[in-house]
């Protein structure tokens, strides 16, 4: 390809919003009946090797794009984009973290080392979240809004370091915190009830914590995989208690198993950020920052993120600095 042909190529392929494509337009091999497209057992896998460019030109051609808006070309666009630049994720990944660390390094101010604040942990295994979330398929996965790549929001991290925190740290002999860990916990996250706050405590006035929680992106591509839970009683789950006693609504084992496929990621690596909130009342102490950064480092590694983390699913390790 000579020097114009290369100038020329166009560059929405560094912006793809992904999360569209999955929420909105949904690509799928079997058009014979769009309006039972969200039954169809394949649709996930082929999705999922449409995200890894494993697709044939034969399976291209084939399949049909299901949309609830206009995108007559988007197919095109997406087929192109992974024949001709198979890093298209990734790059867009990589260009999202770089930003979150510039943004971070003009924050954070001079007493804060960078390495505190900002922190890598890498998928043990497999990660989904949001299969809760209403789509076609009756599982989702979650995609950031507008940067269209799967993520973890920073509210989610927030609370996932407050309830490791809470639940590793022990209560005194009175059954109670130290006032110690009840100041820190009320400055890192805001106002909160306690186990063992006292009436005076519970007059405090609401606050917002001193720190930021930034939301945690992937700094690579992944990779998506199709997984598939099969629920054995579904009926029970979904009607047990507002019908208990009845025949279909018994959990036995004359019930036909459902199987439902996923999306699930793999090669998963996030990269997590945590600053002082400016203007913040109180000065940072030392080493604070440093300690929740691990502290949420091991949050992630020991109580996991996402769905299914009983099964396996969301287990992280912090990546060597």
């Amino acid at each position: 390809m000579n020097d114009n042909a290369q100038s020329a190529k166009p560059q929405w392929h560094h912006t793809l919003n992904w999360g569209l494509l999955y929420n909105k337009y949904f690509l799928t091999s079997n058009h014979q009946n769009l309006a039972q497209i969200g039954k169809e057992t394949d649709t996930t896998r082929f999705f999922s090797l449409m995200c890894q460019g494993h697709l044939s030109t034969k399976q291209w051609n084939e399949c049909k794009l299901l949309t609830v808006g206009t995108g007559a070309d988007l197919i095109k666009i997406v087929r192109n984009t992974l024949q001709d630049d198979q890093h298209a994720l990734s790059s867009v990944c990589q260009r999202y973290t770089h930003r979150q660390c510039e943004m971070v390094k003009r924050l954070k101010g001079a007493d804060i080392q960078e390495q505190d604040a900002i922190k890598t942990v890498t998928c043990n295994w497999r990660f989904v979240n949001g299969l809760s979330l209403p789509h076609l398929l009756e599982v989702n996965l979650f995609w950031h809004p507008t940067l269209g790549i799967p993520y973890l929001p920073g509210s989610a991290l927030k609370g996932i370091l407050k309830s490791f925190l809470i639940n590793t740290y022990p209560l005194n002999e009175a059954g109670k915190y130290d006032p110690d860990f009840i100041t820190f916990m009320q400055r890192v996250f805001g106002s909160y009830e306690y186990p063992g706050k006292s009436d005076i405590d519970h007059q405090t006035e609401n606050q917002a914590g001193d720190y930021i929680f930034f939301d945690a992106l992937p700094t690579q591509k992944m990779t998506f995989v199709t997984d598939i839970m099969t629920p054995h009683f579904g009926n029970w789950y979904q009607d047990g208690a507002t019908n208990a006693g009845q025949l279909n609504t018994t959990p036995n084992d004359w019930h036909d198993p459902v199987p439902i496929p996923f999306l699930a990621l793999e090669n998963f690596e996030l990269q997590l950020a945590v600053l002082p909130r400016p203007g913040s009342t109180e000065k940072t102490p030392a080493g604070e920052l440093a300690f929740i950064t691990d502290m949420l480092c091991s949050a992630l590694s020991y109580q996991g993120a996402g769905a299914k983390s009983a099964v396996g699913y969301g287990y992280f390790e912090a990546s060597p600095t």
